[in-house]
């Protein structure tokens, strides 16, 4: 487990940035190994959305823990009843 954070965002974007990159079409972000999720984390989620987005490649967020997804839920950001132009949903509604 970790948590999408302010300790670790910086990390994880420098990381996502180079997913992206490699990335052609759809890029899954697998949430299972998430435990916590803040403000850090979310403007993360939400740079890479917006990145990708002006790409034409679609961020699809997968098997977020209950917690997680809530606050995802909570942020606007799971978009399981209406997705948006670079975003697609693999997440259940909470």
């Amino acid at each position: 487990m970790w948590r999408l954070d302010l300790s670790t965002s910086e990390a994880v974007r420098e990381r996502l940035q180079g997913a992206l990159h490699r990335s052609t079409g759809l890029l899954n972000l697998d949430l299972s190994g998430v435990s916590f999720c803040d403000a850090a984390g979310l403007s993360v989620v939400v740079g890479i959305r917006n990145q990708a987005g002006a790409r034409d490649i679609v961020i699809a967020l997968a098997a977020p823990r209950p917690h997680v997804a809530k606050v995802l839920q909570l942020a606007d950001l799971d978009h399981s009843s209406a997705p948006r132009s670079g975003w697609a949903s693999m997440m259940p509604s909470v």
